[in-house]
């Protein structure tokens, strides 16, 4: 532990477990204030009061859908009104509907990828860029994928929904620049239950990928893709803007073209078009 992060205020979204809990206590490890967020209400606690324990830093948990736009906006929000500062604002959050083909994809599915991906990175960083020019600099993380760059077949809602991250992110690196706001993105392979969802419904799966990384390995989420976020919130990318970092074991010089066709009979979430605001 080295304090990179020490004094520095960063939300992450979607941090309960897989990519964000990784870099959760990798920041935790560099003794940055945290403020996680997701849905999971009982998990994101769970996991907030570990990290705090175990590394006794700052750590809030919010609960929030990030689909819900007053929800996004909400969380920096009480970031801003707890802390009076935000520096690195990590958008992990994302949802996924599960493997199909792309004639089969409805919709609803398209919506519910854009809502809780793109929709909410472009909310939260809308929100945030007033609290990091009031503190003369920021850093800004969204995740993307190496599925949408290479354009896996039946992931197509989910590829959009990265892809328009990756639009969104050189827009905003060149729009917030001049105010010390850096954009950046990562494409990462790792160890999460979302691949081993993937791999529930689409046998093979895992090991497809694997075989065509040539580190042989799929990465960890706090020492291999936390490192690399670690890098673009701390000062060490302090010249760094508008770039995807592919932190993939250098899976996307032979990203895998074997298909394997996923198990149809293993249903999807039903997903509708109905984002009105929640009411009790």
């Amino acid at each position: 532990m080295t304090g990179r992060l020490s004094g520095k205020v960063v939300l992450i979204t979607g941090a309960a477990k897989g990519i964000g809990y990784g870099i959760s206590r990798r920041f935790a490890r560099e003794g940055a204030t945290l403020v996680i967020v997701d849905r999971d209400g009982d998990l994101g606690a769970e996991s907030s009061a570990g990290i705090a324990d175990e590394f006794g830093v700052d750590v809030t948990f919010l609960q929030a859908n990030m689909g819900y736009e007053d929800q996004a906006v909400g969380v920096v929000e009480q970031t801003g009104e707890k802390y009076g500062r935000l520096d690195v604002l990590v958008n992990n959050a994302q949802g996924f509907n599960g493997l199909s083909g792309l004639l089969d994809k409805t919709t609803g599915e398209f919506d519910y990828s854009l809502r809780t991906g793109f929709y909410a990175s472009f909310w939260t960083m809308r929100t945030a860029v007033p609290l990091m020019q009031a503190v003369g600099s920021g850093s800004i993380i969204n995740f993307v994928s190496l599925d949408g760059i290479a354009g896996e077949p039946y992931f197509s809602d989910y590829n959009v929904a990265k892809e328009a991250i990756r639009a969104l992110t050189r827009v905003a690196a060149r729009e917030f620049g001049p105010l010390q706001i850096r954009v950046n993105c990562i494409a990462p392979v790792a160890d999460t239950p979302t691949m081993a969802r993937s791999e529930r419904q689409w046998p093979g799966f895992e090991e497809n990928i694997v075989s065509s990384v040539p580190l042989g390995r799929l990465g960890d989420p706090e020492e291999d893709i936390g490192g690399v976020a670690l890098f673009l919130a701390s000062e060490d990318s302090r010249y760094i803007n508008g770039m995807t970092m592919y932190a993939d074991g250098g899976l996307f010089m032979s990203p895998p073209r074997m298909l394997v066709e996923p198990d149809t009979q293993i249903s999807r979430p039903e997903r509708r078009l109905a984002w009105q605001p929640v009411t009790s």
